[in-house]
């Protein structure tokens, strides 16, 4: 019986694809490398409101800033891009996504120290008028990391409806 020459080429391309992917899982975003461990918060987040002032009902465009301050890179995959509590004299309202899948869209890397920008228009909700405070929100909930951050509290002013 003759040996088919295909057949080790075709195990060795296999063998290949295996290292390769094993080799380039530490700079895709959605490998986590055996022993690596992030830090239990390893993210801040900071909120750019582009206005001080806004009516309820009205749109407000919402920067929000992830900031990786562990000192390696961490992997997240977030969940909901506009998440936010506004706190205001008559309670607390805000936008919260939750989902049961992860898309690939939204699996992030970030090295240490770098951050992640994104700009959201958001409406606003009824939470009484005056001084209310804005609180931006990230999820991730995978085998990456696991967990919530949120941003210091910003104030804005609640001045009447739209």
């Amino acid at each position: 019986m003759t040996a088919n020459p295909f057949r080790s080429l075709k195990w060795s391309a296999l063998g290949a694809a295996i290292v390769s992917g094993f080799l380039a899982c530490a700079h895709a975003p959605f490998c986590k490398t055996e022993g690596e461990l992030y830090p239990e918060k390893p993210f801040t987040l900071e909120v750019i409101l582009s206005a001080s002032r806004a009516n309820v009902g009205s749109r407000l465009s919402v920067q929000y800033v992830l900031t990786n301050s562990a000192g390696n890179a961490v992997g997240a995959c977030l969940d909901g891009w506009d998440n936010f509590h506004l706190i205001g004299s008559r309670g607390n309202r805000g936008g919260i996504h939750v989902s049961t899948a992860v898309a690939l869209d939204d699996v992030v890397r970030l090295a240490p120290g770098t951050s992640l920008v994104w700009t959201r228009e958001v409406e606003v909700p009824d939470v009484g008028l005056g001084k209310a405070q804005f609180i931006g929100i990230v999820e991730s909930r995978c085998w990456l990391w696991s967990g919530r951050v949120m941003s210091r509290p910003v104030e804005i002013e609640i001045v009447g409806a739209s």
